[in-house]
């Protein structure tokens, strides 16, 4: 079982804008969403429906599967924390792929 690395209060990471289509797995169904935000410790994405925080999930790009829980949720966007911090080459991966549609419109 992993344990998420322990900071204090006052971290915030660096998060860097995007609009990227992903898709997110919750309790065995893959869902179309799309990818906010995203930092080495995790991550906000527009879902089409609510997710409870605590839930574990795993976000898909591609060929990429990034496991992460669930951390808030508000007004269709949800918050995740990545159970591992991303690599530098996977985050640049990500902002790289230049897709700025919302596939919610």
């Amino acid at each position: 079982m992993q344990v998420f690395r322990q900071s204090n209060g006052n971290y915030r990471p660096t998060r860097r804008q995007n609009a990227v289509p992903v898709f997110v797995v919750v309790d065995g169904d893959e869902v179309a969403a799309t990818l906010v935000d995203i930092s080495r410790d995790g991550a906000k994405l527009r879902v089409p429906y609510a997710v409870l925080p605590g839930t574990a999930v795993e976000l898909r790009v591609s060929s990429t599967v990034i496991p992460a829980l669930v951390q808030w949720f508000e007004e269709r966007h949800a918050g995740l924390r990545f159970l591992d911090r991303l690599e530098r080459e996977v985050l640049l991966a990500l902002e790289g792929r230049g897709d700025t549609d919302d596939i919610f419109g």
